[in-house]
């Protein structure tokens, strides 16, 4: 069948639900009912329509439909508790390509960053910039190659690295959510420095005390920030999926999941990063 003829046939259906979502209208037979149908057409689609937006608009779809037919559970603890045990992983899952893309690039740009620095011994200097190097082979001259992590007041240093952190994924976010090329860019960027500045240490033999300070907060920010870059994926199709919703209010709601991606993953762990 030929996409085109495939949606034809099923708008109708998928029509029904924008419009009870649109009123506020609380079936939960229909509802039900409704999410069977479009998990069903959601995995026709990415059977014979992979890499195409209609796959991406059922999935959001999926992902709302999820959304209304639990979150009318009574008990402000229980829904607390839900959303962390039900409604997130659901989101999360349901985005999942989209967090596998995120975590594929980054892997090769930290692949790009260790490369580089192994055939060009500047290459770190043009990533890095000169004063940190220069400040960094002092410290290692020194005998105390991590001193730029003691210089600071901890309660300074944690600050200031939440702050960044934090600002770096929702840079990440909103770039996904306006052009996804932007969160890819970002990812890249990332990950190419993780890279370099990784290597830095490993070719001068400090690989094992490097890695563990480094990565002591560093293994929860990058994993926020190839979460940052999911959510970013997956809100972006808002402002691409023509059909039945209007574009200001499908660009809302495939924004709020990815967001809830973002808040609900990124800041706890930034958080505790950088601390």
């Amino acid at each position: 069948m030929k996409e085109t003829k495939f949606i034809e046939q099923n708008k109708e259906k998928w029509g029904t639900y924008e419009n009870m979502a649109r009123l506020n209208l609380r079936d939960p037979d229909k509802l039900s009912e409704l999410f069977v149908q479009i998990t069903d057409d959601l995995s026709y689609a990415r059977t014979f329509y992979p890499n195409r937006y209609i796959g991406l608009y059922l999935n959001f779809l999926a992902q709302k439909l999820f959304y209304h037919i639990y979150k009318n559970r009574s008990g402000n603890w229980r829904q607390f508790v839900s959303f962390w045990q039900e409604d997130l992983p659901q989101i999360v899952y349901l985005s999942r390509r989209e967090l596998l893309a995120s975590l594929v690039i980054f892997i090769l740009a930290v692949s790009i960053g260790v490369l580089s620095s192994v055939y060009d011994p500047n290459f770190c200097r043009s990533i890095l910039g000169d004063v940190y190097v220069d400040m960094t082979i002092s410290n290692i001259e020194n005998n105390d190659p991590m001193a730029v992590y003691k210089d600071m007041n901890e309660v300074d240093m944690w600050l200031g690295i939440t702050f960044n952190n934090l600002r770096v994924a929702f840079i990440t976010f909103i770039f996904g959510l306006v052009f996804s090329v932007g969160a890819v860019f970002i990812i890249l960027y990332n990950g190419v420095m993780v890279g370099t500045f990784q290597y830095f240490f490993i070719e001068r033999g400090l690989f094992v005390e490097s890695f563990l300070t480094i990565w002591l907060h560093g293994t929860l920010e990058m994993a926020s920030l190839v979460i940052a870059g999911g959510g970013g994926y997956s809100a972006w199709p808002g402002f691409c999926v023509s059909g039945h919703l209007l574009p200001a209010k499908s660009f809302s709601d495939f924004g709020a999941s990815g967001f809830k991606i973002v808040t609900r993953n990124c800041s706890p762990h930034y958080f505790g990063c950088a601390h």
